[in-house]
């Protein structure tokens, strides 16, 4: 039996992972849960790392649908054997509105997927931070993700990290990243660009049609070394200077090259932290960074 009691403690949690899962199928522990007086007051809901099948995922929703609390939805890492899982979370999306963080990272998503999303996603206009981390977006794909971005008014975070896109794919979103009016924090990490990429996204960024004001964005292990520093940079400077505060540059391939840069880079107005471990700095540049560094921290 699932232990019910787990689930009615003071946490605003619940969450199930795989061994929960399988308890939960042979005793039906989301009906049982559903009748709990405590449960309309948790606000988080996760399914981690689990295989689920069209029963169960409906089962969850059915659930949700009857928790107005709910503001978070965790479905991470999740296989199935469905190809279209997503069915009944664009059913909940449509009719949700106090749902403001939904994570997706890690469970694939096709085309299809993507497609109904995209619409049930722009129409669930609660939503602040989406997590897309991993679910596998390419080239066909990623117009429905420019959609969300473009179309959706409240969304202020999105994580696009780990794609596994080649960097002439990821160019169809960062050209049109800028114009996204509403977005504060932006992960691209672990997708590589290219100096051809990071020409272009730095050009959208410093364009009239720029839209963006951003305070975080990770590049951490995208393939930057100081050519690409060196062109993404006086995008950034040009409409991000003042409203930068969070700069991610760790697992990247930069030197004592980009010394002068980075010294500008940590006196930029605003600017609170700068992550620069696992690069190709020497202790001598990173000591200069620092002792450089007025108000900004710099994490090496």
């Amino acid at each position: 039996m699932i232990d019910v009691e787990r689930f009615l403690d003071r946490s605003s949690s619940i969450s199930f992972e795989s061994e929960d899962l399988r308890r939960a199928y042979a005793s039906n522990g989301l009906r049982m849960l559903r009748h709990s007086s405590n449960i309309p007051h948790k606000t988080s809901f996760e399914v981690k790392s689990c295989h689920v099948g069209d029963i169960f995922l409906d089962e969850c929703f059915e659930f949700l649908e009857g928790n107005k609390f709910i503001d978070t939805i965790v479905l991470s890492d999740l296989a199935t054997a469905s190809t279209r899982w997503t069915r009944p979370l664009c059913r909940y999306l449509k009719n949700s509105y106090k749902l403001r963080h939904l994570d997706l990272q890690g469970s694939k998503l096709s085309k299809a997927d993507l497609e109904d999303l995209s619409s049930a996603i722009i129409a669930c206009e609660s939503i602040k931070s989406l997590n897309l981390s991993r679910v596998g977006i390419n080239k066909n794909s990623a117009p429905y993700v420019v959609s969300i971005m473009l179309c959706h008014a409240a969304l202020e975070s999105i994580s696009l990290r780990g794609q596994g896109m080649v960097p002439t794919e990821l160019l169809s979103i960062l050209e049109l990243l800028p114009r996204c009016a509403s977005l504060r924090s932006v992960d691209l990490g672990q997708n590589p660009l290219d100096l051809e990429t990071a020409r272009a996204f730095a050009s959208a960024l410093s364009a009239d049609t720029c839209k963006i004001q951003i305070q975080s964005i990770d590049l951490s292990c995208s393939s930057i070394d100081d050519s690409i520093l060196q062109t993404l940079i006086p995008g950034l400077q040009t409409k991000q200077r003042n409203c930068l505060e969070y700069i991610n540059l760790s697992g990247n391939f930069l030197s004592d090259h980009s010394l002068p840069l980075l010294l500008e880079l940590v006196n930029w107005d605003g600017l609170k932290g700068l992550l620069l471990s696992g690069n190709s700095l020497s202790s001598g540049a990173l000591d200069a960074i620092r002792a450089h560094s007025v108000s900004c921290a710099v994490y090496i």
